[in-house]
C-alpha cells in the first residue's frame, strides 16, 4: 500500500526507527512488487487535518496515532473534487492524474535563494506555513511540498471561493501568525526518533514542530501550521 508519515522524524545514524504511517491507498491489500519507493506529500488539507489528528493521539495515548478513516475520507475527498478514478483509491493516482497541471505550476514558482520556509496564502486567507532549519532542507523538498498546496488548490478553490464567511473573518496575517506562534503554550512530546515534537492548536490554528539539540545549539528542523477549518 502507499503509505505517508504521520510526523517528521530524525532518524540518527546507524540507528534503525519505527515510522509511524498511514495508508494512503485504500483498495490495495497484494504486493506489486517487495521494494519501497519515494513517493509525494499528502496534499494540504490532508496534512492539516492529520496535525490535529496525531496531537489528539499524543494527548490521550502518547501515540503518534491518525485517524486512518479519516485519511481515507480526505484522499476520497480530493479524488472526488478532482474527477480521478482509481481502483485501489490510491492518492498516488491523484498526483499522476494532474502531473501536467502541477508541471506547469513548477515552472510558474521559482524557489527563492537562501529560503527557509514558505506562507501560502489564496487571496488573504492562509492555507499553511512551512519553516525549515536551513535553506538546504526546503531546497530538498520543494518540489513535493509545492505539489501538496497546488493540488489541495486544484481540488478545494472553487469550493473556498464559495464560503459565506466575510474576508476579514478568514484573514490570518503573517505577522498575526508568527506572533500567535511566539506567544503558543507548546506542548512537548517524545519524537519516533532524535528530538522533541513540539504541538500546539487554538481555535484557529494548529502547528507542529521538530526541535532538535539543546541550549543556543537547539534547532526547529520543521514547523508547519495551518488554519483549522
Amino acid at each position: 500500500q502507499n503509505r505517508i508519515m504521520n510526523t517528521d522524524v530524525l532518524v540518527p545514524a546507524s540507528k534503525q526507527v519505527t515510522i509511524p504511517v498511514s495508508c494512503v491507498e485504500r483498495g490495495r491489500w497484494a504486493y506489486t512488487r517487495h521494494g519501497f519507493g519515494v513517493g509525494k506529500m499528502a496534499h494540504r488539507s490532508a496534512r492539516a487535518s492529520m496535525c490535529v489528528q496525531v496531537h489528539d493521539s499524543l494527548r490521550r495515548e502518547a501515540s503518534h496515532r491518525s485517524d486512518q478513516g479519516e485519511v481515507w475520507r480526505d484522499v476520497g475527498q480530493v479524488m472526488y473534487s478532482l474527477g480521478v478514478s482509481s481502483p485501489t483509491e490510491a492518492m498516488a493516482d491523484v498526483y499522476r492524474h494532474k502531473e501536467e497541471d502541477l508541471a506547469e505550476a513548477r515552472a510558474a514558482f521559482a524557489l527563492p535563494e537562501n529560503t527557509i520556509g514558505i506562507a501560502v496564502y489564496c487571496g488573504d486567507r492562509l492555507l499553511g506555513l512551512d519553516l525549515f532549519d536551513r535553506a538546504e532542507t526546503l531546497t530538498h523538498h520543494w518540489q513535493s511540498l509545492l505539489d501538496s498546496y497546488v493540488l489541495d488548490w486544484l481540488a478545494f478553490d472553487e469550493r473556498s471561493a464559495d464560503t459565506d464567511a466575510e474576508p476579514s473573518e478568514l484573514a490570518t496575517p503573517l505577522e498575526e501568525l508568527f506572533e500567535s506562534l511566539q506567544q503558543a503554550e507548546w506542548e512537548r512530546f517524545d519524537a519516533p526518533g532524535e528530538g522533541d515534537d513540539m504541538r500546539w492548536k487554538s481555535d484557529r490554528l494548529t502547528a507542529s514542530a521538530l526541535v532538535w539539540g539543546e541550549g543556543d545549539a537547539q534547532a526547529v528542523v520543521h514547523l508547519q501550521a495551518f488554519p483549522r477549518e
